[in-house]
């Protein structure tokens, strides 16, 4: 019995050996300390001891009461530093609406002495958490066009002459030193001020293009302020008899709506007048739908697609200008267009008087998107001009591509109604007997 006594005292030594020596590397793992134990002849603890349970129920003990009285001290430390923080005065205009002990955000944000367009870390936004009682601010309306700044004054003008622009557009000739966010910035604070409306049109492979359409409010306060500015100068009778009396017609376009027929002959026009504008100094231009009556005395008018006055050095020059997309057949173009302007030109003296200037010239630019022949249709239409008009009428018309004046608008690409090309080549540098702008 004694062997087998030994034996069993031998083994369960050797298991307790192991398992404490596994004991101590979970230990030292997750930092608690086996001091205080007792250890065994081979220097581990031993199995037989009660230290072991005790040693990690005082650890556990001990760091379960640091813990809480590092807690407290914190917890200390916060309620009097909360105690030594008065509390912020609350002004009367703060004071929220229905309790007049709330508490908003208003009252903690602290206001920076030069504070910038974007919320920093520093100076956050406030929340919000009344009803707004302030208005909103705006553009200043279009009541009078002097609070707006320049450029907005300038594009207001743009987009009344020429009906519509695209953003592109009024950023190339209103705020071309600035960024292109910049106008759209500007066009949503005028749409805020009901000064303009925008409509998009859908592309033909997708994407969409934003145009600015004037509204009847500001097309009133333009027109005024344009019969004021040409009242003394000598074609105030033109602009007179051009500007429109009522805004009952004021372009409206339809949000989703496909773009009307009308819409690509008109955007064409806008963009040959403004690169018209690029080569020559204009003094006025206007791309208004039947900008003159039907009749005037005993003279039935013509309805140009624009009208342009060159400043030139021997005074201002009428342009009356055609787009011919080769929609209508040429007989139609000679009755509406061509006898109309020649009839008008064989009396000066009733052009002076009704326009104020007494000489005219009309400029026809050509394109054919339906049968893409646009020289074929240009020399139909020289031909049955240089037949119609008369040697005496014709020399007022000249002719050219839409293509070659909106790529090279300082160019000489004009043609007379008696000097027909020689071929059919679209290239302008392969055709000799041509005209300038002052030709």
């Amino acid at each position: 019995m004694d062997a087998v006594g030994d034996t069993y005292s031998i083994l369960r030594d050797d298991r307790s050996a192991r398992t404490a020596r596994a004991d101590r590397r979970d230990h030292r793992r997750i930092g608690i300390s086996t001091i205080g134990s007792s250890r065994g002849p081979s220097g581990v603890c031993s199995a037989r001891t009660p230290g072991r349970p005790l040693v990690r129920s005082v650890d556990r003990v001990l760091i379960e009461h640091n813990a809480a009285r590092t807690c407290h001290a914190r917890a200390l430390v916060t309620v009097e530093s909360l105690r030594a923080v008065p509390p912020l005065p609350m002004a009367r205009d703060e004071q929220p609406r229905g309790r007049a002990d709330a508490i908003t955000h208003e009252t903690s944000r602290r206001v920076l002495p030069y504070a910038d367009a974007f919320a920093t870390v520093a100076n956050p936004p406030p929340v919000r958490d009344t009803v707004r009682d302030t208005s909103k601010g705006s553009a200043g309306g279009v009541a009078n066009l002097d609070e707006l700044p320049l450029r907005d004054r300038d594009a207001l003008r743009l987009l009344t002459q020429l009906r519509f622009l695209s953003y592109r557009q009024l950023h190339a000739v209103s705020y071309r030193e600035a960024h292109a966010s910049v106008t759209r910035r500007r066009m949503s604070q005028l749409l805020g001020a009901g000064a303009i409306s925008v409509w998009e049109a859908p592309g033909r492979h997708g994407g969409h293009t934003r145009y600015a359409i004037p509204t009847a409010a500001a097309t009133r306060a333009v027109v005024a302020a344009l019969s004021r500015e040409v009242e003394a100068t000598p074609y105030a009778p033109l602009i007179r008899l051009m500007l429109p009396q009522t805004t009952k017609r004021a372009l409206k376009l339809e949000d989703g709506a496909a773009p009307p027929n009308w819409f690509a002959h008109q955007v064409e026009v806008n963009a040959l007048v403004l690169r018209y504008r690029e080569a020559v100094p204009l003094l006025w231009m206007s791309s208004w739908d039947c900008p003159f009556p039907s009749q005037l005395a005993s003279f039935d008018l013509p309805q140009p697609d624009f009208v342009l006055i060159e400043e030139t050095s021997t005074g201002p020059r009428l342009v009356f200008g055609e787009h011919d997309r080769g929609s209508e057949p040429v007989e139609r173009f000679v009755v509406r267009k061509v006898l109309l302007y020649a009839a008008l030109s064989a009396f000066p003296e009733a052009c002076a008087h009704h326009f104020g200037l007494p000489a005219f010239t009309v400029r026809v630019t050509v394109t054919d998107p339906v049968h893409r022949a646009p020289m074929r249709r240009l020399m139909d239409l020289l031909r049955a001009t240089a037949r119609a008009a008369g040697p005496e009428a014709a020399g007022i018309f000249r002719f050219t591509l839409a293509g070659w004046l909106h790529a090279y608008p300082n160019e000489p690409i004009w043609f007379a109604p008696d000097d027909e090309p020689g071929h059919a080549s679209v290239r302008w540098q392969e055709h000799t007997a041509r005209h300038a702008h002052g030709d």
